[in-house]
């Protein structure tokens, strides 16, 4: 099966890393993470970006992508992803490189876009 196209774009977007407690309906969801930064690479499936710290594979992953207005031709907006972390990249002395599945995303449109489809 082809690899999905990556697109090497800096999109702004906050991230929350959580840890999952237990199992089933009652696992919990403890924080690890919550940090702002930009995408180094993103495809359908999933993106790379850089925290300060590694979170651990196998994470829980909340995303929230700001895209810009006109790019790629779409209005803008923001578009909220959950994943988990499948890969952990350290140096010595610079941010851990993160790779995140994306297994599901809602989009949406900044709030005047939303005006004016209602008018």
């Amino acid at each position: 099966m082809p690899r999905p196209k990556r697109y090497r774009v800096a999109l702004p977007l906050w991230v929350r890393i959580g840890k999952r407690l237990g199992r089933g309906k009652r696992a919990k969801e403890e924080p690890v993470l919550v940090e702002e930064t930009i995408t180094d690479n993103i495809s359908t499936t999933g993106c790379y970006f850089r925290l300060s710290q590694p979170p651990p594979v196998g994470s829980c992953a909340e995303i929230e992508i700001t895209v810009p207005p006109h790019y790629a031709g779409i209005q803008g907006g923001k578009v909220q992803c959950r994943g988990k972390v499948i890969r952990v990249e350290t140096q010595p002395g610079k941010k851990a490189g993160v790779a995140c599945t994306i297994e599901s995303y809602d989009f949406s449109p900044p709030p005047e876009a939303k005006k004016r489809v209602h008018q």
